[in-house]
């Protein structure tokens, strides 16, 4: 499943950057940030060598009208594009890693083969609320007593002479 979406994104970089040309226009900004945006999906894929920085660069210079260095960063951007579409022509594969036997319907889920299944035993429920939900208590008049009622027995206020 992750194979198909990269590979679809990977098709969208490729289309948005064959869109993009070396020249300050609406539509070049649009291909341009379109194949950053679905880059970002397939940044992780195996056999990527581009980074989301060189996408980035592409589009400063773009905007600040470098359009020599827009040139060549589109072609190294479109050359490592080919590059990954070319990795993800086909599934990866699933013979290289091998799969997990099974459970069998008289062994559990996480039991070891050759083990028994334990019974699920299911928990008692919580005798208490979680404090979030505990009832709002009602607030006292000790709250607005002034602070000298706060301080502990047998402490005085200091006295000036």
């Amino acid at each position: 499943m992750a194979w198909r979406l990269q590979r679809t994104a990977a098709q969208k970089v490729s289309a948005a950057l064959q869109g993009t040309r070396a020249e300050q226009s609406t539509a070049s900004y649009l291909n341009l940030v379109r194949a950053t945006g679905w880059f970002t999906v397939v940044q992780d894929a195996p056999g990527t060598t581009l980074k989301v920085a060189q996408f980035g660069e592409a589009l400063r210079q773009l905007t600040g009208g470098d359009t020599a260095a827009l040139n060549q960063s589109l072609a190294t951007l479109r050359a490592g594009t080919r590059a990954l579409n070319a990795t993800l022509v086909s599934p990866p594969d699933r013979r290289a890693t091998p799969a997990a036997p099974a459970a069998s319907p008289a062994q559990g889920a996480g039991t070891l083969p050759g083990q028994p299944a334990l019974p699920i035993q299911p928990q008692p429920p919580t005798p208490r609320r979680p404090p979030c939900l505990q009832p709002l208590r009602r607030q006292t008049r000790r709250r607005a007593t002034s602070r000298s009622s706060r301080r502990p027995p047998g402490l005085t206020a200091p006295t000036l002479h």
